[in-house]
């Protein structure tokens, strides 16, 4: 079973309540899930070297008939096994590995109140026009540039705070595996999204006219009630998390904690051969898609 959920709960019921964990080193993990568990360490490098990535493509015939048979989701997914490793290296990895386990544990385990509210939005809205939507992804970027995104005792500040500060929006994302939100049916992504549907980022923002420390009420995506974007902003270790937020001023900044109400702004990507039929983009004319 290559399941983390499974295996986090394993080591939570048995390692903490019976007084400790003795080997949390996991044998086998699909590769989308060891980018989601070292999110949460900053010994990425040392993790790594005690695996070895195999693939479908990256294996001998005779070699990939032998893994497929104990592994069947190889024949879909890569995965990284463990090395040869003697009992100390075990023990090693096994302390490097135990806190980001239970940490990856407590997350992705429930769809968000957000995720519930644009899913029935679209249902009511928009699965009608599906044939016009593209699955090109939304970007929840989570790499950071300060902290390391667990600590108990100082906080964490996530690289789209720092391009918004900087003035240096990217529409790249660097961790396609991790953080591009895409369909369940995708053949790249997180494939986490039942529907073509997400929330536009802060980097969108401050490329649609909007500066971080400048007010543009001009801006088509300007509005006077505050809204969270995608992008993570800053995680505080007293406080937990924030999101990157448009304020009714039309600032954007890094002060949507979670735990309060506000607006949402979804985003969708249209199909490359969509037309056009009228409309000429701004605020008080928009596009009209052509859908007969």
């Amino acid at each position: 079973d290559l399941t983390l959920p499974d295996y986090t709960s394993k080591i939570v019921n048995v390692g903490i309540q019976q007084g400790g964990i003795e080997n949390s080193a996991i044998e086998v993990i699909r590769k989308e899930q060891m980018n989601e568990l070292l999110l949460f360490t900053k010994q990425d490098e040392e993790i790594l070297s005690k695996y070895t990535l195999i693939s479908k493509n990256s294996l001998e015939e005779k070699d990939f008939e032998k893994y497929v048979k104990k592994y069947p989701t190889l024949e879909n997914e890569d995965l990284y096994i463990i090395n040869n490793l003697n009992k100390e290296e075990k023990e090693n990895l096994s302390t490097l590995i135990a806190k980001p386990l239970m940490l990856l544990s407590n997350i992705n385990n429930e769809e968000s109140n957000i995720k519930k509210n644009i899913d029935s939005w679209y249902e009511n809205n928009l699965i009608n026009y599906e044939k016009f939507l593209a699955d090109s992804g939304f970007c929840g970027d989570r790499n950071f540039y300060k902290g390391d995104g667990f600590s108990t005792n100082s906080d964490t500040y996530y690289n789209s705070d720092y391009r918004i500060n900087n003035f240096l929006p990217s529409l790249i994302c660097e961790n396609k595996e991790r953080d591009l939100y895409t369909l369940t049916t995708s053949n790249y992504g997180n494939k986490s999204l039942n529907y073509p549907i997400g929330l536009i980022t802060a980097d969108e923002l401050m490329l649609s006219g909007l500066v971080g420390n400048t007010i543009n009420k001009l801006a088509f995506t300007y509005s006077n009630t505050r809204y969270f974007t995608i992008s993570p902003g800053y995680y505080s270790h007293n406080e937990g998390a924030y999101l990157m937020i448009l304020d009714p001023k039309g600032l954007i900044s890094h002060g949507g904690w979670t735990a309060y109400t506000m607006a949402i702004r979804p985003v969708i990507n249209l199909k490359a051969d969509v037309e056009i039929s009228g409309g000429i983009g701004t605020v008080n004319d928009p596009y009209i898609v052509k859908t007969t």
